[in-house]
């Protein structure tokens, strides 16, 4: 047996060499990005992988999809694994057309697809804002019409709030479509409008495996999307056992994942909520793939599970019965905050983090990187992951990591360098 993987490098890397080693217990067939981070040889030698093919322009590249076809013919692929958000499509597409077991294109399409999902949650009676396709400006008018603002109008099917612009007065909307109106087309279905839901965001993340739930844990975000490209950090904490919401959210989640959307039998799934002031919960939306940030160590140190590799070992390993977990849990709580970069040149950056209850910091930069202004949220400039005995403690330890990063961390604005040029 032979199982195919349509993975970048950097999912690889981040995971360790002995974890890999662990999931994988068939043949496997790389086809990665072009990264160098690991290198073909070294994912040759150590890793897992009997062929590694790289690739530049990865997620745009349509020469994966020729390459798997055509070592199907050689290695017969009787599975697929894939991780990231941008793969699910083309992975779910070679499925269908190599006859391989897993998520297909109608399952991939609803959890990728907000508009799509939107109506099966709809349809199924949870809460839900006014909605509608908006595939050109005649269309956004139109919901307008209907419609009382404010309105988020966003890609049906992008990720990291990639597009989406929050209309809230006859000012933004004229601004919108003066200036931004091409951001219906920035995916090719199209875009979704709908109703702004007020309330404070939660996500839910979790691992099915067989059909059946393995592990959920809900957690509540600091912050929003939208924030990040002010500058402002980003993070979530999970919900304690007392909180009252972390119930209601994992019956949420299990609604939507098995009674509602076409799950296949082995997803992770990152799903997010609204909590309204009224005490309504109100999917936001979902996708079957791994949250970001680092949402899964954040899973791991509470849960014990590696909701990454649990995943890539269902995928990979045909008539696998049970997932055991990758480590003891802590007993504790934990969440995770990322920053983003400014504008400008770093002159100073600590490489280590000494406070009580961070155990994970990773950077992105170095002492003179030069950086612009946040663009997506797929890159951060340094990201924690921090524990605690409650709820409070954790959010607490998140505002003092990211008060003492900005207080360490010396920069040259763009202005600065101006002035001295």
């Amino acid at each position: 047996m032979t199982t195919l993987f349509i993975v970048p490098e950097g999912v690889i890397y981040y995971s360790d060499l002995k974890d890999w080693l662990r999931a994988i217990k068939t043949d496997a067939v790389l086809l990665t990005t072009n990264e160098k981070r690991i290198g073909k040889e070294k994912l040759l030698s150590d890793y897992p992988f009997c062929h590694v093919e790289t690739f530049d322009n990865y997620y745009s590249n349509g020469l994966i999809e020729v390459r798997a076809m055509e070592l199907h013919k050689q290695y017969k692929f009787e599975r697929l694994v894939t991780v990231t958000e941008f793969d699910i499509i083309r992975s779910a597409m070679l499925r269908d057309e190599l006859g391989i077991e897993g998520q297909g294109l109608d399952s991939a399409n609803h959890f990728r697809d907000k508009f799509l999902m939107r109506d099966l949650a709809c349809k199924a009676g949870l809460a839900s804002p006014k909605y509608a396709k908006v595939n050109n400006v005649i269309d956004l008018l139109k919901f307008l019409q209907r419609v009382d603002l404010p309105i988020v109008v966003k890609p049906r099917d992008l990720a990291g709030t990639v597009g989406a612009n929050v209309l809230k007065t006859e000012e933004d909307v004229e601004q919108f479509l003066s200036q931004r109106a091409d951001d219906i087309h920035k995916s090719p279905t199209g875009s979704i409008s709908e109703t702004f839901v007020k309330g404070l965001m939660y996500h839910v993340d979790g691992f099915i495996h067989n059909g059946k739930e393995v592990v959920m844990l809900p957690s509540k975000y600091n912050n929003d999307g939208f924030a990040f490209f002010k500058g402002e950090n980003l993070g979530s904490h999970a919900l304690s056992d007392s909180n009252p919401l972390k119930k209601r959210l994992n019956d949420f989640a299990r609604k939507i994942c098995f009674e509602v959307l076409p799950t296949p039998q082995n997803m992770v799934f990152h799903l997010e909520v609204f909590h309204t002031p009224d005490d309504e919960l109100v999917m936001c939306e979902i996708a079957s793939r791994l949250g970001g940030g680092r949402i899964n160590d954040t899973v791991k140190a509470v849960t014990g599970y590696d909701i990454k590799m649990g995943f890539v070992e269902a995928e990979a390993n045909k008539g696998l019965e049970v997932i055991e977990q990758h480590q003891q849990p802590s007993g504790k709580l934990a969440g995770w905050l990322t920053i983003p970069q400014k504008e400008g040149t770093i002159e100073y950056i600590p490489e280590e983090c000494p406070l009580e209850g961070v155990i994970g910091y990773r950077l992105s930069g170095k002492a003179g990187d030069k950086f612009d202004a946040p663009s997506t949220m797929g890159f951060n400039l340094v990201n924690f992951v921090i524990e605690g005995e409650t709820e409070l403690e954790v959010a607490n330890r998140m505002e003092g990591a990211a008060q003492w990063f900005d207080e360490t961390t010396i920069w040259i604005t763009s202005q600065e360098e101006s002035a001295s040029a």
